[in-house]
């Protein structure tokens, strides 16, 4: 093979070459493209995703609310701790402890003596 002959194989194949390397550049710009739209809908997808469970969040969140402002509503204000006092029959009588330690009998409280 004489000289000009591999220097024209040579230029040929850088000719193949180059063109192969523009294919390349192509193609990747292509999948770039590609993986960008494809990755924008991905993005897209996932804020419509978290907005909705944004949305049911803050509907659960005041259901929630309702609820417990139901259940605060419902309790009475003032509660009496004491419990009220028994009625008496006519020969009954219960016996009560006042602010010295002495026992009473209820139907004597009744009268003023147990002081509240």
């Amino acid at each position: 093979m004489d000289l000009e002959n591999e220097i024209g194989i040579l230029r040929d194949n850088i000719r193949e070459l180059q063109k192969q390397l523009g294919q390349a550049h192509t193609r990747i710009g292509e999948l770039m493209s590609e993986k960008s739209t494809s990755s924008n809908e991905e993005v897209v997808k996932q804020k419509q995703f978290i907005q909705e469970l944004t949305g049911e969040i803050s509907k659960t969140d005041s259901e929630l609310i309702k609820k417990i402002q139901s259940q605060m509503d419902s309790i009475p204000q003032v509660l009496d701790s004491r419990p009220p006092r028994p009625k008496l029959a006519k020969n009954e009588k219960y016996v009560s402890v006042n602010k010295d330690g002495n026992m009473i009998y209820l139907e004597e409280a009744s009268k003023g003596i147990l002081e509240d």
